[in-house]
């Protein structure tokens, strides 16, 4: 995703930070994505795009970036699902992306 993407969710900080945490989490899950298929594969769910990306990529991205995806990913579906969402926690995805 291009950094202006990025951008933008920071920008709705200001009035959306449900939004803001929807929009950074994406921002991870398409990085992601893109590691998955240059190694070609292709993802059939989230918690399935994660779980590949840890048996694929373990050896060379640190723990705290697969820790940060599912972090992220769990706020983004409080924000969806359960509409729980905060400024903080948007500020967190926003940071780990």
């Amino acid at each position: 995703m291009p950094e202006s993407d990025l951008a933008a969710a920071r920008r709705s900080l200001d009035g959306d930070h449900k939004w803001a945490t929807v929009q950074g989490y994406y921002w991870i899950f398409h990085a992601a994505r893109a590691l998955l298929f240059a190694r070609g594969y292709r993802e059939k769910s989230h918690r399935g795009l994660q779980a590949m990306l840890r048996d694929l990529y373990s050896s060379e991205i640190p723990q705290q970036m697969f820790d940060d995806f599912r972090d992220a990913m769990i706020m983004r579906e409080s924000a969806d699902y359960g509409v729980v969402s905060s400024v903080e926690g948007a500020e967190d995805i926003l940071e780990r992306a």
